[in-house]
């Protein structure tokens, strides 16, 4: 059965590559996570860990939106499709990051074991991105 972790960008540059794993690694706009070679795949996304649904003053929402902008549906479809080939690779185990490994990791963790029936992280993600959770969850 497939696996998937979730876990802060710092951790998964220490972590020793797996050949058998794949990475989906989102960073902040402008830095990318110095991963060391040799997983079997990294995707890469850039994105702010924003909720716009959580601004209630439309006028701030926007000027938010604009100045650190959240996952896009674009986003989301290539997460989803990446995560559909990686269902159907040999692969062991997916890992996903995000700059703490709180929010949006953890959305993108919890959206692969909902959608494919995994083994549950509990309590662990209740500070989730819930903007991301439903994207890849309209998406997907």
């Amino acid at each position: 059965m497939m696996q998937v972790q979730f876990c802060g960008r710092k951790e998964a540059e220490e972590r020793t590559p797996d050949s058998g794993w794949a990475v989906i690694s989102i960073t902040d706009p402008g830095g990318a996570a110095a991963l060391q070679d040799g997983w079997f795949e990294v995707l890469r996304l850039q994105f702010h860990d924003i909720d716009p649904d959580k601004i209630l003053n439309p006028f701030l929402r926007a000027d938010v939106v604009k100045a650190k902008p959240p996952m896009t549906p674009k986003q989301a479809a290539v997460v989803v499709a990446f995560v559909r080939r990686m269902m159907r690779s040999e692969v062991e185990g997916i890992l996903v990051h995000c700059e703490q490994g709180v929010s949006r990791s953890a959305a993108t963790a919890q959206w692969i074991v909902d959608r494919y029936g995994l083994l549950g992280f509990g309590s662990l993600t209740r500070l989730m991105n819930r903007w991301v959770y439903g994207l890849l969850d309209q998406v997907g």
